[in-house]
């Protein structure tokens, strides 16, 4: 498994209520102790606060939780559909919609915010330089 896959399915272990021990963690990862070891070091140093105890491992109350790793393709489809009529239309969902279409939009960039503004049911055209 790739280190940054990894890294996220380890922070998502860590996020729930339940302690994991070491050889929980290297069984369910499908690696070993000292590499398990390291990833615990990386999530510390990129801000995730671990909660030791007798051996156990969670992240701890109030921990953000991990954030879902897109690529700018994989968020530009998902502003995609999200931007289909037929979401759009949901009762009781268009705040929620617009506040999603929002987070997402100001990770991709200026040029993506475009394309799906503009995008295939309104112009019939996606701004390939996006991907």
């Amino acid at each position: 498994m790739p280190r940054s896959d990894r890294l996220f399915a380890l922070a998502y272990l860590l996020a729930g209520p339940k302690r994991h021990r070491l050889d929980d963690l290297v069984s369910r990862l499908e690696s070993t102790p000292r590499t398990i070891y390291r990833d615990l070091a990386a999530l510390e140093s990129r801000g995730f606060p671990i909660e030791r105890v007798n051996g156990t491992y969670r992240l701890m109350d109030g921990a953000p939780p991990p954030a879902l790793p897109l690529t700018a393709r994989e968020r530009f489809l998902l502003l995609l559909a999200l931007g289909n009529p037929s979401v759009e239309h949901q009762p009781g969902l268009r705040g929620d919609l617009r506040r999603l279409r929002s987070k997402l939009a100001g990770q991709i960039g200026d040029g993506a915010r475009v394309a799906v503004l503009t995008g295939p049911d309104r112009t019939g055209t996606i701004s390939p330089e996006v991907f």
